[in-house]
């Protein structure tokens, strides 16, 4: 969390006193929190797909990715305007690398996931050392941060969501 920078997101999610690390859901990640969570950004490893009901990048039952996910209350108001930002900038996030998969897909079971990115981080262990693996997957998640937030409009539908919940 504090060893690169995370310039890349909005700067909403820059504020240190809106980030921590937790170990939940079947998840490790950095969460980025919004004031009313409604918009978080996690940042990590997804270990288990139980509550996040996706399946994991490489398409076993038993894996490891890295992820990226914006999550939001299903009935929060604005959430279409953000799911379709998210939809225009999904190819862009796809050629990045790894799979995504949106609010109302098929294989987005979990009514909380506006977006979540997926590689498997069986893809980041090569023979390099933890280092630069460590890098590589850093710039995986800016990749994916670059396309999403690039022009600024999907920050702008995450700034209109109505507090609830």
């Amino acid at each position: 969390m504090n060893e690169l920078p995370w310039d890349f997101l909005p700067l909403h999610y820059q504020d240190a006193t809106r980030q921590e690390v937790k170990d939940q859901y079947g998840r490790v990640a950095i969460v980025f929190r919004r004031h009313d969570w409604n918009g978080t950004i996690t940042i990590g490893f997804l270990y288990s797909n139980h509550d996040h009901r996706v399946k994991f990048a490489d398409g076993s039952d038993a894996s490891v990715d890295l992820m990226m996910r914006i999550e939001a209350n299903p009935a929060v108001v604005g959430r279409a305007e953000v799911v379709s930002a998210l939809q225009k900038r999904a190819s862009d996030v796809r050629q990045c690398g790894g799979v995504v998969r949106l609010a109302g897909d098929r294989d987005n079971q979990n009514p909380h996931t506006l977006f979540i990115a997926q590689r498997s981080l069986s893809e980041f262990l090569d023979n390099s050392d933890e280092t630069s693996q460590l890098l590589d997957m850093h710039r995986q998640i800016k990749d994916w941060s670059n396309a999403l937030f690039g022009d600024g409009g999907l920050e702008n539908a995450l700034e209109r969501f109505d507090p609830i919940g």
